[in-house]
């Protein structure tokens, strides 16, 4: 594993303990986890061939356009996607205010709507979760809050 994707890996360790759907774990552990997760298109990276930032009527709106690979990507893939999502354009405050709203409707964009010339992500759109995101068409406008723990 070369040097840049450990960092990835190491990006989307921390990204996913967050998120709590994960733990801090190994080297090891992260390599065995990518070789074990299901489905692959045996499409090579990079998935994102460009990204513009614009303002519309809901605030800064990042226009991501996919490769032909990005818009077939699969299981682990649609990680190694948001990670690169996260390298190139994760310096911009615009879109780190959002970081994981912003990745659910890439990841949206991604099994729902491969084909759309461009993926926009609106980091001013509420944080909701993947679920809730698909459920608005990777539109979500009101905010669902986390349940408390207890």
């Amino acid at each position: 594993m070369d040097h840049r994707t450990w960092n990835a890996t190491r990006i989307l360790v921390v990204v996913l303990a967050l998120l709590g759907t994960g733990t801090a774990c190994t080297r090891d552990d992260a390599r065995q986890a990518e070789a074990e997760r299901p489905g692959t298109s045996d499409c090579p990276p990079p998935y994102i061939l460009n990204g513009v930032w614009s303002l519309d009527e809901y605030g800064p709106v990042l226009a991501i356009t996919p490769t032909d690979c990005g818009r077939k990507v699969v299981g682990a893939e649609v990680d190694a996607l948001i990670l690169e999502a996260i390298e190139k354009f994760g310096d911009n405050p615009r879109l780190t205010a959002n970081l994981f709203g912003s990745m659910n409707q890439l990841a949206c964009h991604v099994k729902r709507f491969p084909d759309k010339p461009t993926w926009n992500l609106e980091p001013e759109r509420p944080y909701v979760g993947l679920e809730n995101t698909e459920a608005a068409e990777c539109n979500p406008s009101v905010a669902v809050p986390d349940q408390p723990y207890y």
